[in-house]
């Protein structure tokens, strides 16, 4: 039998201007945030996940990509995003690190949240990026799936 695993890879393309100060604070600075047209929606047997929007902050001169997806799980028992995906984010076709800001995004405390059958919420994950002006490529995939259907845009 098939398993399913669902690799989704976007491009964003970040054309970033204003970024090159740095902050002294250890809170991120808004520096931009855009939505993508296009929908991408990972449908798998027990939960889904979708794309909603990006943005672009500045925490003690690093620019982050903070990334937004909604979680929905359709499993009978309590789940959580970080539990059912890998969400990772490329530049330059390198991977980046994982940022830790000290906002208290809700969003990215949500990655942890446990949520019921049928229960959605937005969950964000923040990266490192080595410049604002190169593009960025978003891998997001299941955990325990071994097959997969891409989406791209």
């Amino acid at each position: 039998m098939k398993k399913s695993m669902v690799i989704i890879t976007t491009i964003l393309c970040l054309s970033i201007t204003g970024c090159s100060g740095s902050t002294a604070t250890a809170s991120p600075t808004n520096v931009e945030s855009k939505a993508i047209e296009s929908s991408i929606n990972m449908d798998i047997t027990d939960s889904m996940i979708s794309y909603d929007k990006f943005e672009i902050l500045e925490n003690e001169g690093t620019p982050v990509l903070r990334v937004y997806l909604t979680y929905t799980n359709n499993a009978d028992k309590d789940s959580c995003a970080m539990d059912e995906y890998y969400i990772n984010v490329y530049q330059n076709k390198i991977q980046c690190d994982s940022a830790f800001l000290s906002d208290e995004n809700v969003a990215s405390d949500n990655m942890t949240k446990g949520v019921l059958k049928d229960g959605s919420l937005q969950v964000a994950a923040e990266y490192k990026l080595q410049d604002t002006t190169s593009p960025v490529t978003l891998s997001v995939e299941p955990c325990f799936n071994d097959d997969f259907a891409k989406q791209e845009m």
